[in-house]
This record gives C-alpha cells, structure tokens and sequence, in this order.
C-alpha cells in the first residue's frame, strides 16, 4: 500500500519528467539561464529543480503546506517555495517580475479565475509567456474522477451530473466523505474552454500558442500513451467534449500598455 511519501515522490518524478520531456520543447524559450520563472501551484517541485538545473532562478507558490514543506526539502535552497495563494493582492505584490509562469492543471482548482489572472498579469514581465494547462469542464475526465480508488467510479463524464447524484455514485464506489467533498470543490470550479478564453482576454492577455490534445502530454508518463490532439477543433462543441488537455501559451496585449 502506498504512503503519502510514496505520492509524494511520484507525483515528483512526474513533474520532473513533464518539465524535461514535453514543457521544456513547448516553451518558446532555447537559453534558460538567469530566467525568472514562477510556478503556481508548485506542488512537490519537481518541475522547477529541472529548470533550476538549466540555470533558471525559480520561485514557486503552493497553497499546501504539506507539498511546499515536501519541495522545499527535496529541493535546492537556491528555490524559493512559497506557501501562499495567488489570489491574495498583498501577498503577490511581494513577487518580483517573472520572465515565465507556469499554471499546470492548477487553474481549474482556483475559485477567483479573475482575480487570480490579474494579479499574474502584474508580475509578469511585458515581454514575459504564461503556459496554462488544464481539462476543460465538459470534458470526459475534467471532475479528475481518474482518481477515484474504485475503477468502477472512474466513469467519464459523471461529474457533469447534479451534486447530489454525483456524491451518491462516489459514496456507492466506496470514496470517502473528505474525498467526495474534493471532488464536488473540483466540480463547482471546472471551467469550459470558451469561458478560460473570456477571462484571458478580459485580463489583458493574448493567447500567443494553443492545443487542444484529446490523449494529454502527461498521459504518456502515466499510461504510456502517446499524446494526440483533438480533431474537429473548429466545432465548439466536439472541442470541449474531446479535449482532455488545453494547453496555451499566454502574453500580454501590447494594446493594453496604451491605455
């Protein structure tokens, strides 16, 4: 049976190998070094120690403290963890200007979408990139019920029932009360991808780069699937039902500096 610490270290590797196999080759950048990058939602930090290895001066913000206290013993000091949220002003006007901030799979957990966008847009650099990933909300497996102990419960698109019939399937598959809580929070925040694209734009930022993958990047670690995208891109409808993973690469509108 696997530990917290057995996870912990998974969910590291993975990271690590998610940095180096397939963000590393997204991003437009080719020379690291003394680049400013933050992750949000930083999690073990595998992600970052890559990035740090090519010489990048890394920050991360994590909301746990089980997970930033995991990073910041299992990283370089050279690191800096945070153990914040990107929604609190006060806190974020103590970040220094980033060259690049990476949200991976962490947008869909954050209740203030708006408020946590503008306060990216303030430490980001003007000629700075935002990489953003995540499931979109009508897609098969955006309530993250992937997870679910029970193989039975990992039914696709369950989490687009009501509440309560959700609740009612995750209790009959055996998921305990902390963790069906989890998964109707996930609900509740799960966003299409028509309304990411709204609030980016709304927030001053121009999508430089996107994909839409129906077998997501990260599944190849996971499942040994090799990613694919989605077709049908350019009907709404088929793109937000098979788009497992959105992926965008995000600037800032140079509109925006003249007002």
């Amino acid at each position: 049976m696997k530990t917290g610490l057995d996870r912990q270290n998974k969910f590291f590797k993975e990271q690590y190998w998610y940095a180096k196999t397939f963000l590393k080759n997204y991003l437009p950048n080719v020379n690291y070094k003394n680049i400013k990058i933050l992750e949000i939602g930083s999690a073990e930090g595998g992600c970052l120690k890559f990035f740090n290895k090519l010489g990048a001066k890394c920050y991360g913000i994590e909301i746990s403290k089980g997970r930033n206290k995991y990073a910041k013993n299992r990283n370089s000091k050279k690191i800096k963890f945070l153990l914040g949220d990107i929604c609190d002003s006060s806190f974020v006007d103590k970040i220094p200007k980033m060259d690049i901030i990476i949200l991976r799979d962490v947008i869909e957990h954050i209740d203030q979408k708006l408020v946590a966008m503008k306060n990216i847009y303030s430490i980001l650099k003007r000629n700075g990139i935002i990489f953003v990933s995540y499931p979109p909300k009508y897609s098969p497996y955006a309530g993250h019920q992937q997870n679910v102990k029970n193989k039975y419960g990992r039914l696709p698109f369950i989490h687009l029932l009501p509440p309560f019939l959700y609740s009612k399937i995750l209790n009959l598959f055996g998921e305990k009360e902390i963790r069906i809580k989890g998964h109707l929070s996930t609900k509740n925040l799960m966003i299409s991808i028509r309304k990411i694209e709204k609030i980016f734009n709304k927030t001053g930022f121009t999508i430089y780069k996107k994909d839409f993958y129906f077998i997501r990047p990260c599944f190849e670690k996971r499942f040994g699937l090799k990613p694919r995208k989605t077709i049908l891109n350019n009907c709404p409808i088929f793109r937000e039902v098979f788009t497992l993973g959105a992926i965008y690469l995000l600037k800032k509108n140079y509109l925006s500096f003249k007002q």
